[in-house]
């Protein structure tokens, strides 16, 4: 079985998980606590990128995303 997260709340000494884990009856657990200052996570569950969601000490612009921009290689030449 392949590793499995599912965010969860521990709160007088019971864990309280936010969804349940299909086709899991029974398995050993680790469970990490994350510190109290971490950023509290977004309730937007449509799985795509936002501007700031990865917000660090650089900010970026359209020329950055321009120089990343993916432009295709040679084995999709079709040769």
């Amino acid at each position: 079985m392949s590793l499995l997260t599912i965010e969860g709340r521990f709160k007088d000494g019971k864990v309280d998980l936010k969804e349940l884990p299909d086709g899991i009856a029974e398995a050993r657990v680790l469970v990490t606590f994350l510190p109290q200052s971490a950023a509290a996570p977004s309730n937007d569950t449509s799985g795509h990128i936002k501007y700031g969601m990865f917000k660090g000490p650089k900010v970026t612009n359209e020329d950055d995303f321009a120089i990343a921009e993916w432009r295709g290689g040679k084995e999709d030449e079709g040769g």
